[in-house]
């Protein structure tokens, strides 16, 4: 918590290296042993209700239960017993190399404190930028 910074988005978040195997965190995003994970842990705003991680951490497991593909989350606690949500990095290949990716959001620059954007919004970029409607599954 004390590393500061934020990658961006409307909550403050730390890049992490997460180890499994025994539950070791390490701050920072440059390289990590083979033992360790890429991960995001996400604070809570201070307009946020103390339990906003155990909630987030919640959507991730019914996403999951309710078929949705995504990476592995957790809920990470300290030693004073607050818990944040935290996401294993989906911005990265198998073998650990930074996969550029950019949300409709910040493609569009769009404010992210003011909701300005709906689903129709979404699907015209996505028109715009490939030319094509037909579904990919």
């Amino acid at each position: 918590m004390k590393a500061g910074g934020s990658p961006g988005g409307a909550r403050p978040k730390i890049l992490v290296g997460y180890n499994r195997n025994n539950d070791v965190i390490l701050s920072g995003e440059g390289g990590l042993g083979d033992d360790f994970e890429h991960w995001i842990i996400k604070f809570s705003a201070r307009k946020d209700s103390r339990d906003a991680g155990p909630v987030e951490y919640a959507y991730s497991l019914m996403a999951r239960e309710a078929g949705i593909e995504m990476e592995k989350t957790k809920l990470f606690e300290t030693a004073e017993g607050d818990q944040f949500f935290g996401v294993k990095r989906f911005d990265r290949s198998s073998n650990n190399v930074r996969c550029h990716i950019h949300t409709f959001g910040n493609l569009i620059h769009a404010n992210f404190r003011i909701p300005s954007c709906d689903y129709g919004d979404l699907l015209k970029v996505v028109n715009l930028l490939t030319k094509d409607h037909a579904p990919r599954i």
